[in-house]
Order: structure tokens, then C-alpha cells, then sequence
């Protein structure tokens, strides 16, 4: 559960980067109640014990989403929740389900079309939405929360992300009663959920790499970690000493994984030295933060591949043997 929360940390960083540079979002057919179980499990552990969850998942089907945001979308709909019923406690009440909509349902939901949707209904048992904010709750930064209790953006994240994935969000309530919003996403069609990549565990190799980066922790853990998968490692925490290494011997290392933000001969440096030495030579590139324009120049340049971080083994792994059967 905790990597599978720092997984998503990695992801909402790299969806605030892209949507800070107006740039597209990856997506994949992704089954919703995976997504939604996941995200109970870890809202479980947050939640005060007055507050009992109840689910009823009743479809499996698949929507086109990015999981990050997807995941995003449950969390913010059950953290509200869980807010407005935190003082006197309550049922947390997520429900799943498909619906056909025809050109006749089009009345009730005009900014959906026709076909098949699934509809995400999250409900609570709080005091219900006073009709005087009721038409500004998808307002960014606008909120009812005292300071310190919220930023204004949950909602406005939801609607913004199932609006462009082809959905729309919904809300009843009644005071003293309590609020149920509806997320409707449509279905994909015919698609098909994309094969598991293979665990770090499936990876071995038995070239010779250089591993760089100014954070001992990582260079440490990069000699323990490829060297149980077979490979031989050589790491670093300086970029002048990585050099040196392999100008002594370019011919015998294999592929260099550096990261770019280093004191001293910094990532970029590093890699220009090494390809002027080597041109071709595979290299993998890690960071915290890529802008669009240096991917694509790297690339250019001869950089295979980009990680972003914080690095999980079994990207590294998969990118290793990656750029290493392509040669």
C-alpha cells in the first residue's frame, strides 16, 4: 500500500507538470473499480472510525482515463465526503454501475452523447449544500473550509478531468440529509486492458553499467539492486569521478544512467563528455523534472531513454533491458 501510494505521488507530480505546460496526458483503457478499491483502501486509513464505507461495484468495464488522474477523481469525491460528515460521523457510500444512455436521455444530460457510461455515485450523510454555494462548488479555490482544511481545488480538478475524458459530473442534496455526486465516464469500447509489465525481478542482464547520481542513498542502492539482476555496476556520486571511470575504459561499460541535477559536472555535462568519447553510446536519463523541449532534444542527441522521479527499480530495470536489446 505505501509503494502503491508513492506511485501515485509520482503521477499527480507528473500531471501537475503537464498540466502547468498545457500539454497532453497519456491514457490507457483502465478498469474503473480497480481504481475505486485501491482508492478505498487507502481513504480507509485516513477516514475517522465514525465513518463507515460501504461499496456496491457492480461493473468491471473499462473507461479510457489516465490512472493518476482517474485515481485522483475518487479521492478528492471521498475526501469531500468524509469532510462534510467528519464532526458527527457517517456513511461513506461508493456505488459503480453502467448506463445506457439514448438520444432520449440526452434531456436529463445534455453534455453527454448517446452510448454506454460508467457511472461513479459517491454519497454521504452530512448536512447537505446550502443553495447558496451550490453553483460555485466547481469553482477553483473556491471553498467552504476554514484555513488550513482545504485548498478550494478538489472539485475543480473532478470536473475538469471526467469534462475532458467525455463525461460529466452531477450533484443532488438536501439539507440535513446529506449529498450524492454522480461521475459519468464513458466506456471504452472494445478496448482491452494493457499486459502487466514485467516485475524487476523478471529483469537480468550481465553488462556493465555506470549509475550516477549525487544522492549516495541511490548510488548504494543501484549497486545492490542491478547487481542482484546480473548486472555489473560501477556507482557514483560525483560526475568528474564517473568520467574519469570511463575514460579509462569506454569500450568496456555497456550503458550510463545519470541524473541531470548534480553540483560539480552536472547530468548534461556528463553526457555531452561521454558521447563525444563514444557517439551512440545508450544512455538513460533521471530527474525530477523534464521539460518538453530537453526531452526531445536528448533524444535527439542519443538519450534513449527518460525516468522521472522518484525512481522505482522496476522502471530502471525495464528501461535497462529495454535500450540494451535495441542495440
Amino acid at each position: 500500500t505505501i509503494m502503491e501510494a508513492a506511485d501515485r505521488a509520482q503521477e499527480l507530480v507528473r500531471q501537475i507538470l503537464v498540466m502547468s505546460r498545457k500539454a497532453g496526458t497519456e491514457t490507457a483503457p483502465i478498469r474503473m473499480s480497480e481504481v475505486v478499491e485501491e482508492a478505498l483502501r487507502l481513504m480507509a486509513a485516513t477516514l475517522p472510525g465514525t465513518i463507515k464505507i460501504d461499496t456496491d461495484l457492480r461493473t468491471n468495464a473499462l473507461v479510457l482515463a489516465n490512472g493518476s488522474q482517474l485515481h485522483q477523481v475518487v479521492t478528492n469525491l471521498c475526501t469531500n465526503a468524509g469532510h462534510a460528515m467528519r464532526r458527527k460521523g457517517g456513511i461513506l457510500q461508493v456505488k459503480l454501475r453502467e448506463l445506457e444512455l439514448g438520444e432520449g436521455d440526452l434531456e436529463l444530460y445534455q453534455d453527454l452523447s448517446a452510448g454506454l457510461y460508467v457511472v461513479l455515485e459517491v454519497r454521504d450523510t452530512g448536512p447537505g449544500i446550502p443553495e447558496t454555494v451550490r453553483n460555485r462548488i466547481f469553482d477553483p479555490f473556491f471553498t467552504t473550509k476554514a484555513p488550513g482544511e482545504g485548498s478550494g481545488i478538489g472539485l475543480s480538478v473532478v470536473h475538469s478531468v471526467v469534462v475532458a475524458a467525455g463525461g460529466t459530473v452531477t450533484v443532488d442534496t438536501e439539507i440535513g440529509i446529506g449529498s450524492i455526486f454522480r461521475v459519468f465516464w464513458p466506456v471504452a469500447a472494445g478496448a482491452e486492458l494493457q499486459t502487466q509489465r514485467a516485475d524487476s525481478s523478471t529483469v537480468e542482464g550481465r553488462e556493465s553499467i555506470i549509475f550516477v547520481d549525487d544522492e549516495p542513498m541511490q548510488a548504494d542502492l543501484a549497486e545492490r539492486m542491478l547487481g542482484k539482476m546480473g548486472f555489473r555496476v560501477q556507482a557514483f556520486t560525483d560526475g568528474y569521478k564517473a568520467l574519469d571511470c570511463f575514460k579509462a575504459d569506454p569500450a568496456g561499460f555497456d550503458l550510463l544512467i545519470t541524473d541531470l541535477a548534480m553540483p560539480g559536472l552536472t547530468g548534461e555535462a556528463l553526457v555531452e563528455e561521454v558521447l563525444r568519447i563514444r557517439p551512440g553510446f545508450p544512455i538513460v536519463v533521471c530527474s525530477g523534472h523534464f521539460e518538453q523541449d530537453v526531452e526531445e532534444d536528448g533524444l535527439a542527441v542519443g538519450i534513449r531513454r527518460y525516468l522521472l522521479k522518484p525512481l522505482r527499480w522496476r522502471s530502471i530495470a525495464e528501461a535497462i533491458r529495454e535500450v540494451l536489446d535495441e542495440e
